[in-house]
C-alpha cells in the first residue's frame, strides 16, 4: 500500500485571521436597513412535508438504503430542526414521502413499482394534511438525468498511467447538447414520463402548473413551497487542477462541461417555471442549489481546487457498508446541510412574521441642529442559521479523533502535528491533520485518542486524490 505523503503546514493564528477576514469568513457587524424589523416565528406549530427524488429523500447520505434511501439528515427534515432549534419554531406534523427514483407524476399517482409507492401528496394528505410547509425537488428524473451520467462515463484508456498523463481517453457522452437541451425545454411543456429509460410513460403538466396545483390543493392559506433545484456535478473543466489530465470520476474534461451546460440550463427553466407559477414569489419560492454549491466562485462541486465537495464521486458503498452504488452523483451530508441552511434561511424571510422596529420621534423644533455627521449603531440581527455540517474554511470544528495508524505525533519548536482520523468527518477526507500550539502534549501513537476544538483552517490534497483538513485546535483533551 502507498500511504500519501503529507505536507509540514503549520498555520500561525495571525496568519490565519487574515486569510479568513479576506475571505469574509470573519463575522463582522453589518449596517441593516432601518425598516427592516426582525423575525419571529409564525404562529402556532409548522406543518412540514418533504416531497421528490433522490436529491430530497437523502441518497447519497451514508447508510441510506431500501427503495427510497430517506434519511432525516436529507435537507427537508434537516431545515426544520435547525429552526426549531435556531428559530424557535413550532415543527408540529412532518410527512417525508420523498423517494429516490422518483419522477413528478409519482407525486400524484402511485409509481408502478410491486408493490407500488402511494402517490407522494396523498401519502402527506394522510400523515399531515394541508401543510405550512412543503420542500420539493423534482424534475431530474423526468428528463433521465441518471441515464446520462451513466451514458457519459468515459471509455478508459489501457493504464492509469495514461489516465493520469492526459492519455487518449475517449468521450462516452452520446446525448448531444442540442438533445439535452430539447429534454429540459420539455418541463415547460406537458411531457412523459421516462419508463425504463424510454420517454412513454404518464404524462404531466409543465412544471409551472405542477408547482401551483401543489400549492393550491396541499399549502395551507399562509403556506409556502420552496422547490429545490439541482447543482452542477462537476466544476468547469477549466478549474481543475493540471495534475487530473484530461479526466476526473471517469468523465473527461468535454463531457463534464456538457453536463454543466445542462445544469445551468436546468437551474434557469425550473427558476423560470417558480417565477411563472407565483410572479409574486411570496407563497412558491426557488432555492438554487447550483448557485449555492457554485458558492460565489468558491465551488463544492467534484474536480476543481481542494474544497470539501458536497456530492460524491463514483461511489459503491464500500465506505459505509452500504454496496449502494446509487450514491454516486448525490448530495452527500455536508450538502444537504448547506441546502439545509439555505432552506431554512428562506423560509425565516418568507414564512416567519416580521415585527416592526420600535422607533422614536420628537417634533423638528426639539432637534438640536446637528454640528458633526451623527454615527448610528447598526441594528443587531440574529445569527445566521448554521448547521455546523459544511466543513468549509473557518468553520469551527469538535470531534473525537485517534492518531491514524501507522503515523506517529510531529514535535516542532512550538507546536505538534498529528495525523488522525477523527468521528463525524465526511468520508472524502482520509485524514485530519491536527495542529496544536503545545509541543510537550504528552499524545504518543499509543496513547492516541482525543477531543479536538478548533477551527478548519485549511483543506489540503495530494496527487493521489486523498483529500485532508488541517485544523488549528485551541484545545486538545486526552481521554
Amino acid at each position: 500500500m502507498i500511504w500519501p505523503t503529507m505536507r509540514s503546514w503549520i498555520p500561525r493564528a495571525a496568519a490565519l485571521a487574515a486569510v479568513l477576514a479576506l475571505l469574509g469568513l470573519v463575522t463582522t457587524a453589518m449596517p441593516v436597513s432601518a425598516d427592516r424589523g426582525s423575525r419571529v416565528p409564525p404562529t402556532g406549530t409548522v406543518s412540514w412535508v418533504s416531497l421528490g427524488d433522490s436529491y430530497g429523500s437523502g441518497e447519497g447520505i451514508a447508510n441510506t438504503g431500501g427503495t427510497c434511501s430517506r434519511s432525516d439528515k436529507a435537507y427537508g427534515p434537516y431545515a426544520a430542526r435547525l429552526l426549531a432549534a435556531q428559530r424557535a419554531w413550532r415543527i408540529g406534523k412532518l410527512s417525508f414521502p420523498a423517494c429516490t427514483g422518483a419522477v413528478t407524476a409519482d407525486l400524484f399517482t402511485d409509481d408502478g413499482h410491486q408493490p407500488p409507492l402511494a402517490p407522494q401528496v396523498a401519502v402527506a394528505d394522510r400523515e399531515v394534511g394541508r401543510s405550512d410547509v412543503i420542500t420539493l425537488s423534482t424534475g431530474g428524473n423526468d428528463i433521465g438525468f441518471s441515464g446520462v451520467l451513466i451514458d457519459c462515463i468515459a471509455h478508459l484508456p489501457d493504464s492509469w498511467d495514461e489516465l493520469g498523463t492526459g492519455g487518449p481517453v475517449q468521450s462516452g457522452c452520446t446525448a448531444t447538447e442540442s438533445e439535452l437541451n430539447d429534454r429540459i425545454d420539455s418541463l415547460m411543456r406537458p411531457h412523459q414520463m421516462p419508463v425504463d429509460g424510454k420517454f412513454t410513460g404518464r404524462t404531466v403538466p409543465r412544471m409551472a402548473d405542477v408547482y401551483k396545483r401543489i400549492a393550491a390543493e396541499h399549502l395551507t392559506d399562509r403556506g409556502v413551497l420552496v422547490v429545490s433545484g439541482y447543482p452542477r456535478i462537476f466544476q468547469p473543466s477549466s478549474d481543475w487542477p493540471a495534475w487530473r489530465g484530461n479526466s476526473c470520476q471517469m468523465f473527461t474534461k468535454q463531457d463534464a462541461d456538457l453536463l454543466g451546460s445542462a445544469s445551468e440550463r436546468l437551474d434557469e427553466t425550473l427558476a423560470k417555471e417558480v417565477r411563472r407559477a407565483d410572479p409574486t414569489g411570496k407563497r412558491i419560492v426557488y432555492e438554487s442549489r447550483l448557485d449555492l454549491f457554485d458558492d460565489a466562485g468558491r465551488s463544492h462541486s467534484l474536480c476543481g481546487r481542494p474544497t470539501t465537495e458536497w456530492l460524491n464521486g463514483i461511489a459503491l458503498g464500500l465506505t459505509d457498508g452500504s454496496l449502494r452504488w446509487l450514491h454516486s452523483f448525490h448530495p452527500n451530508e455536508p450538502g444537504h446541510a448547506a441546502t439545509a441552511e439555505a432552506v431554512a434561511t428562506l423560509l425565516e424571510g418568507t414564512l416567519g412574521r416580521t415585527v416592526a422596529p420600535t422607533t422614536t420621534t420628537t417634533t423638528a423644533a426639539s432637534q438640536p441642529e446637528p454640528t458633526e455627521p451623527i454615527s448610528t449603531v447598526p441594528e443587531t440581527t440574529d445569527p445566521p442559521i448554521r448547521s455546523g455540517g459544511r466543513y468549509d474554511i473557518g468553520d469551527s470544528f469538535e470531534a473525537d479523533c485517534t492518531i491514524a495508524w501507522p503515523t506517529a505525533p510531529t514535535r516542532l519548536s512550538d507546536s505538534i502535528s498529528m495525523t488522525t482520523t477523527c468521528t463525524g468527518v465526511p468520508g472524502q477526507f482520509l485524514f485530519v491533520d491536527v495542529q496544536y500550539g503545545d509541543p510537550d502534549l504528552p499524545v504518543t501513537s499509543s496513547r492516541a485518542r482525543m477531543r479536538v476544538k478548533g477551527q478548519i483552517a485549511d483543506i489540503a490534497q495530494n496527487e493521489y486524490g486523498y483529500k485532508y483538513l488541517v485544523v488549528l485546535a485551541d484545545d486538545v483533551t486526552l481521554y
